[in-house]
């Protein structure tokens, strides 16, 4: 487990799926640790009012509305980091730092539930746009530049399942914690023997998972990890873009 999660660690964005109850929520709070311990800014959107450690959420209750603000807020502050990005290098000619912008983890649970609903509720609304292909498209593709981090929990490890492009793929990391997400994920595997292998290595198994790897599917190893350890301070991780005691984005200056 040390070696793939600090491996996950690494990873610009990812993508935990399983069937509710599957352990999306737990891989993720162990994912979680070495970001809140190091200081970094955390901001859960979850419908479902799940905890996090001691981290506020936004969106409980399947409150759409306020999912799909906690959503733009996050769009908000990709785009103030990629002007201002942008500005510097017209300014320098030179690019920012890697590490210049401290690093945000965006985890967005029931994220399938979330698209779901949106698709009902701008089916054929005048609205100005559904927020869900905005959202997943650009940060899929250009968070990682800005050091801002999405992690979907969701029920299947497709990225098409999430309105993503295909071409997107390679840009999230994908766990998947039951035998039919990993069965799922397996028909991405192209080696016969490896495929075999992991399907005969499944037979049994109590808490499965696997993992994409640079292209290739992997078996992982999740000993011991079923009781996340709380954090010392873990609300004070929670990211400052968000009010949350008006539940309103923050005022930015």
């Amino acid at each position: 487990p040390e070696q793939w999660l600090a491996w996950l660690d690494a990873q610009p964005h990812a993508i935990f799926a399983a069937k509710t109850g599957g352990g999306k929520s737990t891989i993720a709070k162990y994912g979680l640790l070495p970001r809140i311990d190091g200081g970094e800014s955390i901001f859960i959107i979850d419908p479902h009012s799940s905890g996090w450690f001691d981290l506020p959420g936004v969106g409980g209750g399947e409150d759409w509305q306020q999912v799909e603000a906690a959503m733009m807020a996050v769009y908000a502050e990709y785009k103030r980091r990629l002007r201002a990005r942008d500005e510097y290098k017209r300014e320098t000619g030179q690019e920012l730092a890697d590490d210049h912008f401290p690093r945000i983890t965006v985890v967005f649970d029931e994220a399938n539930n979330a698209k779901a609903a949106f698709d009902r509720i701008y089916s054929g609304a005048r609205r100005r746009f559904d927020p869900w292909p905005l959202f997943a498209q650009c940060l899929g593709s250009g968070a990682r530049k800005v050091s801002m981090s999405v992690w979907m929990l969701v029920q299947s490890p497709l990225v098409e399942d999430l309105g993503l492009s295909g071409g997107l793929r390679e840009n999230f990391t994908r766990i998947a914690l039951d035998i039919n997400t990993i069965r799922q994920m397996l028909r991405d595997e192209s080696n016969k023997e490896r495929r075999e292998a992991i399907q005969a290595a499944l037979v049994g198994a109590t808490y499965p998972a696997t993992a994409v790897i640079s292209s290739e599917v992997y078996l992982l190893d999740r000993t011991g990890l079923d009781r996340p350890p709380t954090p010392r301070q873990s609300a004070a991780a929670a990211w400052d873009g968000w009010d949350y005691t008006q539940n309103t984005p923050a005022a930015q200056n």
